[in-house]
C-alpha cells in the first residue's frame, strides 16, 4: 500500500540511549502488575489490573518509549491502564491474551501498531484506544467488546476490520479512517453494518500519487464518505508471521509495513501477490524476499522477487543493501512498482532483454543519479520515474 510515509528517523542521542539500554532489564509496579522491560520487549504480569495514567501521571516506563518494540500481555492482567503505552513510537507489536478484559482509554494511541488481535474476553475498548496509529492496516476483534467512541479514530492505514459480533459498534469508533477499509462481519449482518457506517463517520484519510495512477477512483474518493465494503466474515483475510494473506493463504496481500527483517520466505502454497504488497518506504520491510522450495508460480534471485522464469522483475525489496543493481538478463518487463521507494539504490542497469517497463516501476527512487536505458525497452507506462533524478 503506497499510502503513507512511515518516518523512522531517529536522533543519534536516541540511538546512543537505545545501545546503551538494549541488555538493561527494568522493572516497574503499576497497579496489581509488574512490567518488565528486556531487549526491547515490555512484558506485562499478574494477576489484576494496571494502573491508569493520563496526562499529568504518565506510565513510569514512558522515557523508554523509544526502545520498547514489542509489548506481550501475559495470562491473568485483566485491565490495561489509561494511555498505559501511549506515544511509545516504536512499538510494532502487541500480544493479548484471552481472559483481558478491558483496555483503557488512549492505551496504544500514538503508537506504531500494525495489527492487532482482540480476544473473546475483552469487554471494554476505551475512548481513543487506538488513535492515531497510523501504521495499523488489520484489526480483529473476536467477541462483543463495547467499542467506545474513537477507539481507532485517524487510523488512516486501516484496510481491514474484522469483528465477529453480530451488532454494529458505535459509528463514531472507526471516525477517520480510509472510506475503502473493508469490514468482515457476520453474513446476516452486513446490511447493519452498512446502514450504520453509511452515514459519514467513516471518511476520507490520506490519500497518495498511487491512486492517481488508477485514474477516476482518485477524485471520487477524495472527500467521500460512503461506506460500502462490508463482507462475509467468511471470507475475512488472515495474518500469518506479520503478513496479511487472504481466508485460505494462497494470496499475499500485504507485509506489514515497519515488521524490519533481514529476509521473508514466500510460502509455497502462495498463486497470486497483490502489486502492492510489499510497497514501503525506505525505513520499512525485509531487505530479501526468498521464496519457498516447491512455489509453483514465484522465485528469487539475490533476494530479489520475480514470476517463476524469472522474465518478470516483480519486487525489489526496498530496504536492500547495496547502492547498485544490475537486472538479469532475461527480464523482459520490470512490473508495477517493482523499485518502489528505493531511495538507497543510486545506478540501475537494465539489460537488452527489457521491453516494458510498468507504471511507478521507480517511483521515489530517489537516490537515482544513473538508468541505463538500452534500446529494446519499448513501453514506459504512467509514474514510472515520478520523484526520479531531479
Amino acid at each position: 500500500m503506497r499510502n503513507l510515509a512511515i518516518m523512522c528517523v531517529l536522533s543519534a542521542a536516541v540511538l546512543s540511549a537505545a545501545a546503551a539500554q538494549t541488555d538493561t532489564v527494568q522493572s516497574w509496579k503499576s497497579g496489581e502488575t509488574t512490567v518488565t522491560l528486556n531487549n526491547g520487549i515490555l512484558t506485562v504480569g499478574g494477576n489484576g489490573a494496571m494502573e491508569n495514567y493520563d496526562s499529568i501521571h504518565y506510565a513510569p516506563w514512558r522515557y523508554a518509549a523509544s526502545l520498547i518494540t514489542g509489548l506481550v500481555i501475559e495470562k491473568g492482567v485483566t485491565h490495561i491502564g489509561n494511555e498505559a503505552f501511549m506515544s511509545c513510537t516504536s512499538l510494532t507489536f502487541v500480544r493479548i491474551p484471552d481472559g483481558l478484559m478491558t483496555i483503557g482509554a488512549g492505551a496504544f494511541r500514538n503508537t506504531e501498531l500494525t495489527s492487532v488481535t482482540i480476544p473473546n474476553s475483552v469487554t471494554y475498548i476505551g475512548v481513543e484506544a487506538f488513535f492515531e496509529c497510523f501504521s495499523l492496516m488489520f484489526v480483529k476483534i473476536i467477541g462483543s467488546a463495547w467499542i467506545d467512541r474513537e477507539a481507532f479514530k485517524d487510523c488512516r492505514l486501516l484496510q481491514y476490520i474484522i469483528i465477529l459480533n453480530p451488532i454494529p459498534p458505535p459509528r463514531w469508533s472507526f471516525y477517520s479512517v480510509n472510506p475503502r477499509v473493508c469490514m468482515y462481519v457476520p453474513k446476516n449482518s452486513i446490511d447493519a453494518y452498512i446502514a450504520t457506517y453509511n452515514t459519514g463517520y467513516i471518511a476520507a484519510g490520506e490519500f497518495t500519487p498511487r491512486r492517481i495512477v488508477q485514474g477516476s477512483n482518485y477524485r471520487l474518493a477524495w472527500g467521500s464518505k460512503q461506506f460500502e465494503c462490508v463482507k462475509d466474515l467468511a471470507s475475512a483475510p488472515v495474518v500469518v508471521d506479520d503478513v496479511i494473506f487472504n481466508y485460505d493463504t494462497t494470496e499475499l496481500i500485504q507485509y506489514l509495513q515497519g515488521k524490519h527483517r533481514a529476509s521473508y520466505t514466500i510460502p509455497s502454497n502462495v498463486i497470486k501477490i497483490a502489486p502492492e504488497a510489499f510497497d514501503g518506504w525506505n525505513c520499512t520491510g525485509p531487505k530479501s524476499i526468498n521464496v519457498a522450495a516447491g512455489n509453483a508460480h514465484y522465485s528469487s534471485e539475490d533476494g530479489v522477487l520475480f514470476n517463476k522464469d524469472k522474465t518478470q522483475l516483480i519486487r525489489y525489496p526496498s530496504d536492500k543493501d547495496g547502492a547498485s543493481y544490475a537486472i538479469p538478463s532475461g527480464v523482459t518487463t520490470i512490473g508495477d512498482g517493482a523499485f518502489y521507494s528505493c531511495e538507497g539504490l543510486t545506478s540501475i542497469t537494465i539489460p537488452n532483454s527489457v521491453t516494458t517497463i510498468e507504471k511507478v516501476a521507480f517511483f521515489r527512487c530517489t537516490s537515482l543519479t544513473s538508468v541505463t536505458f538500452p534500446k529494446s525497452v519499448a513501453s514506459i507506462e504512467d509514474y514510472a520515474f515520478w520523484l526520479v533524478l531531479r
